[in-house]
C-alpha cells in the first residue's frame, strides 16, 4: 500500500519536468539584471532595472519550486517511514485482548478490529500523500506551520493509542483526539489553496477520526 503510495506521489511530481524552462528562463533573468544594473550606473533605463528585478524575483521563486519538486520523491519516502513508524510503535501499544479492555462498555456500532487495521492502512498511505505533495506545493510563511502541523499530527496520531490503551484514560483520549481532529481540519484548510489533492486526501482521515471521537466520547460516559 505504501510503494502504491508512493508512486502516485511521484507521478504528481513527474510533472515538474515541464518546469525545466524555468531554470533557463531565471538564468536569462538573471543576466538581463546584470545588464540593466550596468545601464544603470551609466544612467539609462531605470525602470527596466526595477523590471529586471521582478522577474529574478520571479525565476528565482520558480527555480525553488524546481528544486521541491526534484526532491519530491526522497521527501515521499521519508513521509512515508514516518507514518510506518507511528503505525508499528500505535500498533505495540494497542491492547484490545486486555482485561480493562474486555470490561469497557462499547457501543453496538464499533466496527470489528479488523476493520480498524485496514482503515487505517489506507489512511497513513493518504496521509504520506498528502504531506509530500504539500511540501511540494506550499510555499511563503504557511509552508512551516502546514509541515509543523503534519508532524504535530502524527505525534498526536500516535500519542492517542498509548494514553487510551495503554493509559487506560477514556476521556483524557477523548479530550485528545479532539486536538488531532483539529489538526487535520486545520491542514485541509492550509493546503487546499495550493493542491486540492492533497487536501482531497486528507478528507477520509478527517471522517474517519471524526467517527473515532464520537465512539471515543461514548466510551468514555459509559465508563
Amino acid at each position: 500500500m505504501f510503494l502504491r503510495s508512493l508512486a502516485y506521489a511521484h507521478d504528481h511530481v513527474a510533472e515538474a519536468d515541464s518546469l525545466v524552462l524555468g531554470a533557463s528562463v531565471w538564468s536569462r533573468a538573471a543576466r538581463l539584471l546584470g545588464a540593466m544594473e550596468r545601464a544603470n550606473r551609466d544612467g539609462a533605463a531605470p525602470c527596466s532595472l526595477e523590471s529586471a528585478r521582478g522577474w529574478s524575483r520571479a525565476m528565482s521563486t520558480t527555480a525553488t519550486i524546481i528544486r521541491r519538486r526534484e526532491r519530491a520523491p526522497l521527501v515521499a519516502v521519508g513521509w512515508a517511514a514516518a507514518v510506518t513508524a507511528v503505525a508499528i510503535v500505535g500498533g505495540l501499544a494497542t491492547d484490545t485482548s486486555s482485561d480493562w479492555y474486555r470490561r469497557l462498555e462499547r457501543p453496538s456500532w464499533q466496527p470489528p478490529g479488523a476493520i480498524f487495521g485496514a482503515v487505517w492502512t489506507v489512511l497513513y498511505a493518504l496521509i504520506a500523500v498528502a504531506a509530500t505533495l504539500a511540501y511540494r506545493d506550499v510555499g511563503g510563511p504557511r509552508r512551516r506551520i502546514v509541515l509543523g502541523l503534519f508532524a504535530a499530527n502524527l505525534a498526536l496520531n500516535l500519542a492517542w493509542t498509548w494514553i487510551f490503551f495503554q493509559g487506560h484514560r477514556p476521556t483524557a483520549a477523548g479530550v485528545e483526539i479532539l486536538l488531532l481532529l483539529g489538526t487535520i481540519l486545520a491542514l485541509i484548510a492550509l493546503v487546499r489553496p495550493h493542491n486540492r489533492a492533497a487536501a482531497l486526501a486528507l478528507a477520509p482521515y478527517a471522517a474517519w477520526v471524526a467517527f473515532a471521537t464520537a465512539l471515543n466520547w461514548v466510551i468514555a460516559a459509559r465508563n
